[in-house]
């Protein structure tokens, strides 16, 4: 009896060990699905959504313009329900790592309720807010996730509802060891949900009424990554509702009181009567370009060179400061330091060298310890570079006395921004669109050495044209594309099939070249510009 009660459990438990091992393959598959599905429709769906924007100007009729917004439309419920597709599985897997970052929760709060809000503006809903003063205080978190929290949480308020109000509270629920206890709640006069249907919102793929789908849209993904993203920072998330009454979503997060003050950047802006002059270094003309339009807008000069050693060892080279990129084809940041401090440069006599990096890898006080005077971490907006040299020339640089900032130019498009570039060059179109045409060019010769890189599985030429290319695909928030240019930047030999790395490079040919369409689309409208 013994022997046969101990061969049980020994068949039980491999019947269970293989029935875990089945549900384990099981969520694998279900993860690699989702994430290769929400990937693969990221490429038509940005051509979509590019080419619609780029029809827009093509002096439609107003019924084709309907036509045109309709797919617009869907376009943008795919393109929401693939992001949130991403993150929903990202989350399963346990792959959604918390960033700790100063910030204000208070401007987080209106900022995203008043954003919304200008969403829904034909809807008669009169927004209110009520926050505690004690979060005006910077405090340590991850303001991504709790601002894609309250968007899921105020989006719906404001989908489920249409007439009355919706409120926003946000107060200190308690202080201990440091930490502010949150209490972020979101209440609306919408239809409610029944009591039987509450204890199953947060579930995924789930609809408080079957026909919700129908009329208000959605998918059923929203809630469920809410609770995820609040559990995930520490807190609990709750709801309280009556059908036809309206709903109170409660978030509770823990957030950490900074320490440090959040410094607001300062406007400032270079003296014309003192002149400064510097020596930048490169290798993506694009960005070149851009550096030294912004140097003639401050009304100081610019040596530019994307080949460090084409810098003459002598002769009479006169500049002040250094800025060079860390990481280049054929010498990296650290070297150029090096060489200039080696004493064989006889126009080199101490300048501040400033390092310009996209890397994350290494924190600031390594590269200070390495020698540079400072650095900038890519992109970087005008303010921000205006800050270093406030900081290495106190003298040339004076705070405005009154703020003279001109309206940034828009790009009128989602696939590009011009706010970074905007920044720094105001609304000087031409020297945009200079930057731009630049752009489009070094552009097309990466992606033709990108594509030979990838033909070869040449996977170091693969990292450096990469490279090459992020910064500038940053500076124009291309959000796209940067993420594939940032995997292929530390690709590493045998990391990717080479089925999967020309599926990637095709994925980024065809986002570049809706990109380039856009860009043209809106360079069309200036007068300096040729095709």
């Amino acid at each position: 009896m013994i022997t046969k009660d101990y061969w049980k459990v020994q068949l039980y438990r491999q019947q269970l060990e293989k029935e875990k091992k089945f549900s384990e393959s099981l969520l694998r598959s279900r993860e690699q699905l989702i994430s290769t599905v929400s990937h693969d429709l990221r490429t038509p769906l940005n051509t979509i959504t590019g080419y619609s924007e780029l029809m827009e100007n093509t002096g439609l009729s107003g019924k084709q313009v309907s036509y045109l917004k309709n797919v617009k439309s869907a376009s943008k419920y795919v393109d929401s329900l693939v992001n949130d597709l991403l993150d929903f599985s990202k989350l399963e897997a346990g792959k959604i790592k918390i960033d700790q970052t100063i910030f204000i929760l208070s401007d987080l709060i209106r900022e995203t309720a008043e954003n919304l809000k200008e969403i829904h503006l034909t809807k008669p809903i009169e927004l209110q807010l009520k926050i505690d003063r004690q979060l005006d205080n910077p405090v340590l978190g991850d303001p991504f996730r709790i601002r894609q929290i309250l968007t899921n949480l105020i989006g719906n308020a404001y989908k489920f509802t249409d007439e009355g109000f919706i409120k926003v509270e946000a107060k200190v629920i308690g202080e201990d060891n440091g930490k502010y206890q949150t209490s972020i709640q979101v209440t609306d006069s919408g239809i409610g949900i029944k009591k039987e249907k509450q204890e199953h919102i947060f579930k995924e793929f789930t609809q408080a009424e079957d026909h919700m789908d129908k009329k208000y849209g959605g998918y059923g993904l929203g809630l469920t990554i809410s609770k995820k993203l609040t559990e995930l920072l520490g807190g609990k998330i709750s709801l309280q509702s009556e059908e036809n009454k309206g709903s109170t979503f409660t978030v509770e997060i823990p957030l950490e009181i900074s320490k440090k003050p959040l410094n607001s950047p300062k406007k400032i802006e270079i003296s014309p009567k003192i002149e400064l002059s510097l020596l930048i270094i490169d290798d993506d003309p694009a960005m070149l370009k851009l550096l030294k339009e912004v140097c003639q807008h401050l009304g100081f000069s610019a040596h530019t060179y994307n080949n460090f050693y084409e810098v003459s060892k002598t002769g009479t080279l006169e500049y002040n400061m250094v800025l060079t990129d860390i990481q280049m084809p054929n010498i990296t940041g650290f070297e150029v330091l090096s060489k200039l401090q080696s004493g064989t440069y006889s126009h080199y006599a101490g300048q501040p060298i400033v390092a310009m990096t996209g890397r994350k890898d290494l924190k600031r006080q390594q590269y200070i310890e390495a020698g540079f005077s400072d650095i900038l971490q890519k992109p970087f907006t005008k303010d921000m570079f205006l800050e270093v040299l406030t900081n290495l020339f106190p003298q040339p640089v004076h705070e405005e006395a009154e703020s003279k900032t001109k309206p940034l130019i828009t790009s009128g498009s989602n696939l590009f921004h011009l706010g970074v570039i905007s920044s720094f060059l105001g609304d000087d179109e031409e020297g945009i669109a200079d930057v731009l045409q630049t752009f489009i060019t070094d552009t097309k010769t990466n992606m033709e050495r990108l594509k030979k890189a990838v033909d070869d599985l040449d996977i170091k030429k693969v990292n450096v044209v990469s490279h090459r290319m992020l910064p500038m695909f940053r500076q124009l928030n291309s959000t796209e594309i940067v993420p594939i240019l940032e995997q292929m930047e530390i690709l590493e030999i045998d990391q990717w099939e080479p089925k999967v790395l020309k599926q990637a490079y095709r994925d980024l040919h065809n986002k570049c070249t809706v990109l380039i369409l856009a860009i043209k689309s809106y360079l069309a409208t200036s007068p300096n510009y040729s095709d």
